[in-house]
Formats: structure tokens, sequence, C-alpha cells
């Protein structure tokens, strides 16, 4: 049986070469993604920011607010006059 022996640098060595081999699969990926799918992504919200549609966006922000505002005034008003005072007050 061989036995190997390491030294303390070779740990450092193979993260060096891990290092090396993720920027060489990753920068390919990101670069085609920035080439290729950030300007549709851009041109999108772009379209998203244009007046009617953010018209319709920020009306409906609004109607979430004060629907859920009503909801809530709703189940508290409810709870608040559904608790009567106790009528057994010590005097």
């Amino acid at each position: 049986m061989v036995h190997l022996h390491f030294k303390d640098s070779e740990p450092l060595f193979h993260r060096k070469v891990s290092l090396a081999m993720a920027t060489k699969f990753a920068v390919p990926l990101i670069m085609e993604f920035a080439v290729h799918e950030v300007p549709v992504i851009w041109s999108t919200l772009r379209s998203w920011l244009r007046p009617p549609y953010l018209y319709v966006i920020i009306n409906g922000i609004i109607i979430t607010i004060a629907a859920t505002s009503r909801f809530h005034q709703k189940l508290d008003g409810g709870n608040q006059s559904s608790k009567s005072p106790p009528s057994d007050l010590p005097s």
C-alpha cells in the first residue's frame, strides 16, 4: 500500500485550481447572459415603465393598499364591538 504525504501547500494549490476551473466555466456563461439576456430584460422593464403600464401598476398598488386597509379596519372594528365589559365589577 502506498501512503501519500500531502504538504501544507497542496490544499492551497487545489483551491487555486478549483477557482481557475470555476472561472473558466463561469465567465463565458456570464458574458453570454450579459450580451443576450440583459438587453431583453432591460427593454421589457422600459416598456413596463411607459405611461399606460405605469398608470395601471400604480393604481393596482393603491387599490391593494386601500383594500387591505379596509379589511384590517373591519377586523379591528369587529373585535372591539364584540368585547363587552364585565358586568360583575367589584365596587
